[in-house]
């Protein structure tokens, strides 16, 4: 309620607020260590306003299902080939899904006596499934991609069929996305081969930056007059942010 606003502590506000700040750099920060080897010399504002974009996005639709095309979007006008701008949410998103599995397995294989909620053993076990699955695309779309062709193609051939679409109009877009999977493959296996440092990289600071996200809302938490211990804080945001990613 407008209440408990009213009764913030301006301290845990204040240290919010400058987590907040933290959080948009680090998000274009994950970025731009791969836009900088995808075009040196690029500024790092747009890096971070594509991480903004995404975050904005993500915020107001469903299922946070625009954040990523408005991330390719600015990076794409920020001169960044499309193809390569798809390879870094690709590998952004490994780093995240590897973050969220990891603790869930960890969960399930060292923790699992001390969970005494059948209902948070259910969740644990359905959330390792949906890693496994999460997993499994990823690597398709790492080494896979002709699936991705095939599945293009196999949609080109379904919409040859309807009369009112000019089977020119189908053909040149089947030709450029076949196109634009080269190029991301291309890049993906770049940094995968020739950068793992990069990739390495970003999946550290995808683990710095779901930690100062859950430290935000503790300190929110706090700020609210809730006696919030952190660990139990973290372990409630883990468990809820990996399930809103499906």
């Amino acid at each position: 309620s407008l209440a408990a606003f009213g009764s913030l502590s301006p301290g845990y506000v204040l240290a919010a607020l400058l987590l907040v700040g933290l959080d948009l750099l680090l998000g274009g920060l994950r970025n731009h260590i791969f836009i900088r080897k995808i075009q040196p010399g690029a500024d790092f504002m747009l890096s971070f306003r594509a991480n903004a974009a995404n975050m904005f996005m993500g915020a107001v639709t469903p299922s946070q299902g625009l954040g990523g095309p408005a991330q390719l979007a600015v990076l794409n006008l920020g001169g960044i080939p499309l193809g390569a701008a798809v390879s870094v949410s690709v590998l952004n998103f490994t780093g995240t899904i590897l973050f969220f599995g990891t603790g869930v397995a960890a969960a399930l294989l060292f923790f699992q006596r001390w969970i005494l909620s059948g209902t948070i053993r259910s969740i644990l076990w359905g959330c390792a499934g949906l890693f496994l699955v999460a997993l499994f695309m990823l690597a398709a779309a790492l080494f896979k991609p002709s699936w991705i062709k095939g599945f293009i193609s196999g949609t080109a051939s379904l919409l040859k069929r309807v009369p009112r679409i000019p089977r020119s109009r189908i053909v040149r877009g089947e030709a450029f996305l076949a196109r634009k999977v080269d190029e991301y493959h291309s890049w993906c296996l770049e940094f995968l081969l020739r950068s793992p440092g990069v990739v390495m990289l970003s999946i550290l600071l995808t683990v710095v930056l779901y930690l100062n996200k859950f430290t935000i809302s503790w300190l929110i938490a706090r700020g609210l007059g809730l006696d919030a211990a952190w660990a139990a804080m973290f372990s409630s945001l883990y468990l809820v942010t990996f399930i809103s990613y499906f």
